[in-house]
């Protein structure tokens, strides 16, 4: 099936959909042009679904005993404002993937295990076919000639090469005898009496019925599927960092090494445009660039590491205690 059949046929385009396109038979502004117009389709189709449910809720709000809504019940009533947060997000990977073009790129694209894998690496293809078609228009737009043509020429070339590497990547069956992949390390801020920041979160301010679900997210950055991780970008004050998300949970963190990551802070978001967690994160993130710098030399410290091993088995610990309820 092709992209234009998809489009015309489905109300809604899954990244399994997408998985049989194969995007090399496009050039690249078609393909842009297309992807651009199931991402509108997908839009569309997310609103009014959440339309339905909004409508659904709100009749069944007006039926509800008080009395006999559950705690869970409870906690996930503000699900359906997060919406705008539900977007996949695909900047982590384009950073890294345009930085390291020449280099170790593997490592840093999104894992099989991924659940979205399929659609952030078709995006991430489309994002290096936007590349190309800048940089042929800015050609016949400067009427570049000599080695300025030639140096974009080269370039164009080599994007193109990595498109082929990206669908080989994607589309390269796991052998039955993998060996297992490392985890990620993982650190923790801490604040200036050495007491770790997310630890205190899970202990004193968050419900234990959310615990699995930081759990998972926790987990999504250990086993490097960062599940649906998404980058500060409209805060200078928050520029760089990180988040994984579930529903209302988030987990921020950032990236201190080639696989190494510090979590800065754990919180459960109840609303859109909640300004006193965005004033706390704000001081997280001021904490962590006045640590970061001893976070990095003490990487292969090994009091250092205990130390950190050791928050972590502390944290999954307390984040378990809802299993074993």
């Amino acid at each position: 099936m092709t992209l234009e059949e998809l489009l015309s046929k489905k109300s809604f385009i899954s990244y399994q959909d997408l998985d049989e396109i194969d995007v090399s038979e496009y050039e690249s502004e078609e393909f842009r042009d297309l992807f651009l117009q199931i991402e509108r389709k997908n839009k569309k189709f997310y609103e009014s679904k959440l339309k339905e449910l909004k409508e659904y809720k709100e009749k069944q709000k007006n039926k509800e005993d008080p009395q006999k809504i559950t705690k869970e019940e409870e906690n996930r009533k503000n699900y359906f404002l997060e919406e705008e947060d539900e977007t996949v997000d695909i900047s982590f990977y384009w950073n890294h993937l345009k930085h390291n073009k020449n280099g170790n790129w593997e490592n840093t694209l999104p894992k099989k295990e991924n659940p979205q894998f399929f659609l952030l690496m078709n995006l991430l293809i489309a994002e290096v076919l936007k590349e190309i078609k800048e940089m042929e228009e800015f050609i016949l737009k400067e009427q570049l000639e000599g080695e300025d043509k030639l140096d974009f020429e080269q370039e164009i070339i080599e994007n193109r090469q990595l498109i082929h590497s990206l669908i080989s990547y994607r589309d390269k069956k796991e052998e039955s005898n993998v060996k297992e992949t490392s985890k990620n390390k993982i650190v923790y801020l801490t604040s200036y009496n050495n007491n770790c920041y997310a630890i205190s979160d899970a202990s004193r301010d968050i419900e234990p019925d959310f615990y699995p679900s930081f759990l998972e997210l926790i987990e999504s950055i250990e086993n490097g599927t960062f599940k649906n991780i998404k980058a500060f970008t409209n805060s200078e004050k928050l520029n760089g960092l990180l988040e994984v998300r579930n529903p209302q949970v988030r987990v921020i963190f950032k990236q201190i090494g080639e696989n190494t990551y510090a979590i800065l802070h754990l919180f459960v978001k109840k609303t859109n445009n909640n300004t006193g967690y965005r004033k706390k994160l704000e001081i997280r993130a001021e904490n962590f660039r006045n640590q970061m710098d001893y976070m990095k030399r003490n990487l292969e410290n090994e009091s250092y590491l205990e130390t950190q091993e050791n928050y972590h088995k502390e944290l999954k610990r307390i984040l378990k205690r809802e299993e074993e309820r």
